[in-house]
């Protein structure tokens, strides 16, 4: 079985005999190699679903501690227990915690941050 190259995930169709065979199982690995190097840098695969009890007073800063390591790039609403918007407060987010606001009291939420 040959190496595999540094930039590929998936062996090409090396012991295919017939030619024509051989040259679609070599592109359509190549297309497979893409995709699946495409899927693994969306940056979703890389995050954490993180739970707020209580987000405290209407339209207030809220820190929610995360454990990515870097500064996330965004967050997605997964949960709220009533009619509120979650939402970026405008204070810098950190390698350790992101500033959000709710715009209903005592929300509990569930966010994914990536």
């Amino acid at each position: 079985m040959p190496k595999l190259q540094k930039t590929q995930i998936i062996p090409t169709g090396y012991n295919i005999r017939d030619k024509n065979t051989r040259n679609w199982a070599s592109k359509l690995t190549f297309f497979l190699d893409k995709i699946i190097r495409q899927i693994s840098e969306i940056p979703f695969n890389e995050g954490d679903i993180l739970e707020v009890d209580d987000t405290g007073t209407a339209d207030t800063e809220f820190s929610v501690k995360h454990y990515l390591d870097v500064i996330p790039r965004g967050f997605i609403t997964v949960y709220v227990d009533g009619g509120g918007v979650v939402y970026d407060s405008g204070t810098a987010w950190t390698e350790d915690n992101i500033y959000l606001m709710c715009s209903v009291a005592n929300a509990h939420i569930k966010i994914m941050v990536f």
